[in-house]
């Protein structure tokens, strides 16, 4: 199998070429192997990946031989865990997280580590997407003068650029489905709890979801099926588009991309014959979906202090064990680590940790609750079945001095309430991919996922490589 051929399969084919004998677990892999050749190739190579197993484990079932890629701050036993930071450089094998476990456990293979923005864009103020002093600057396979966008910067590039055809990564707010956008892939960021983050470095128990990225919606169905419980199967995939209505915001998620905007009324006005648009559906609720930043901020300021000791014990590493650790061991290597830019974050959660039960309570209430209701209530009084907007605008310029400049997104709704959310690309802005995401209430993960796949058939959708 040569690049070319590896490269124009997707999972669902190369899963179903294994079982029928068509080429080999060891085929693919080898495949895959001088596929990510490229990788590190040219003046501005793509630094999607962190690391790569040399000695694969394969094993049998519904995804036998295919091979799967990791964020850096997901575990695995095979390879080294870094969270973009050379502090893990020499940190021990760690157990398989959960969705690790999972994944191979139905046949996958763990073939690398994804590079990633360090400590998923959750360390200084001033970051840039895709960094990480373990794995240097990631970049846009569609320009790589631009931004990949971020955290799960690598395992969207990797796919766009046909290392993978699928990848798993992780978003808190936007990781999922930012680098999907600017990256011209599918994004699926399903409930948050179905796929259990445990053995994740974590951000922020309240809103860490484990997320799938894939060049086509059958790919995403079939990774995101290995952890579908009786409670998930029992909801139904099949969509009606006759009873099923899109909301579109009035308020709040246009206009930071005049393109992007004009590409999306071209987008909807291809539906509009099959699907029924409410425009203004926010107007409509008399609910605007706003997003308090201070309150969001402080929220994973807090839950990633006292998230952070638990995870370090579990790594083994010198003398961290706690976000203090942490603060020294980067000023010890701030010629790499800080290089670019600070640990704002860090340094200002050991403030935050200090909110009493009654003033985390409120704010838990204010931000996660607040926005729960407030999508809930656009949904029920707008009668939408689904949220569409603008996921963001085409990619930026990589920027070392003032960091990323993101003039605006829509998918900070569907991440903070934790309900299901997937990216779909619809076209490019002068070369650049921009996507829509699309969202739903709690637990519409596979009516979601069935309304993509119909939008897909009707815009014929194709993700080319």
């Amino acid at each position: 199998m040569n690049i070319s051929e590896y490269q124009k399969l997707s999972a669902v084919e190369l899963t179903t070429g294994v079982r029928n004998g068509l080429f080999s677990k060891e085929e693919v892999f080898e495949a895959f192997l001088n596929a990510s050749g490229s990788d590190k190739s040219g003046d501005l190579p793509l630094n999607s990946l962190i690391s790569i197993n040399d000695s694969p484990q394969f094993s049998e079932g519904t995804l036998v031989g295919l091979p799967m890629l990791y964020k850096d701050s997901i575990n695995t036993s095979e390879l080294p865990t870094t969270v973009g930071s050379i502090v893990f450089n020499n940190a021990p094998s760690t157990d398989d997280a959960d969705v690790v476990r999972t994944l191979r456990g139905a046949g996958a293979v763990t073939a690398a580590k994804a590079n990633l923005s360090e400590w998923a864009n959750f360390r200084g103020h001033s970051s840039i997407s895709g960094w990480s002093a373990a794995g240097g600057q990631c970049r846009n396979p569609h320009d790589r003068l631009r931004s990949p966008g971020g955290s799960s910067a690598g395992s969207a590039v990797a796919v766009a650029a046909g290392l993978v055809p699928v990848s798993i990564g992780s978003e808190t707010d936007g990781s999922i489905i930012c680098p999907a956008s600017v990256n011209g892939v599918f994004g699926f960021k399903p409930s948050r709890g179905i796929i259990s983050t445990t053995g994740m470095a974590p951000i922020s128990p309240s809103q860490d979801t484990v997320g799938i990225f894939a060049r086509s919606i059958q790919d995403i169905e079939l990774i995101f099926s290995q952890f579908m419980t009786p409670e998930i199967l029992s909801s139904s995939a099949s969509i009606d588009l006759s009873s099923t209505s899109i909301g579109l915001l009035a308020t709040g998620y246009s206009g930071y991309s005049v393109k992007g905007d004009s590409l999306m009324g071209k987008f909807i006005d291809q539906l509009a014959s099959s699907i029924n648009f409410i425009d203004g559906a926010d107007r409509k609720a008399g609910t605007v979906l706003d997003v308090n930043g201070e309150d969001e901020v402080n929220l994973l300021r807090f839950e990633m202090y006292h998230a952070l000791p638990d995870y370090l014990k579990s790594r083994g590493v010198g003398n961290l064990s706690s976000m203090e650790d942490l603060i020294e061991a980067n000023k010890a290597n701030s010629d790499v680590e800080l290089s670019l830019f600070g640990q704002e974050h860090f340094e200002e959660s050991v403030a935050v940790s200090k909110l009493s039960s009654d003033e985390l309570e409120a704010l838990r209430e204010r931000h996660l609750g607040g926005m729960r209701r407030k999508i809930d209530s656009v949904l029920e009084k707008s009668g939408s079945s689904f949220i569409m907007t603008l996921s963001m605008g085409p990619s930026w310029l990589i920027d070392d001095v003032n960091g990323d400049v993101i003039s605006g997104s829509g998918y900070s709704p569907a991440a903070i309430a934790g309900y299901p959310s997937i990216n779909i690309p619809i076209g490019k802005v002068s070369g650049l991919p921009v996507g829509a995401v699309i969202y739903g209430p709690a637990g519409s993960d596979l009516k979601l996922l069935g309304l993509v796949k119909a939008i897909v058939d009707l815009a014929e959708l194709r993700v080319e490589i």
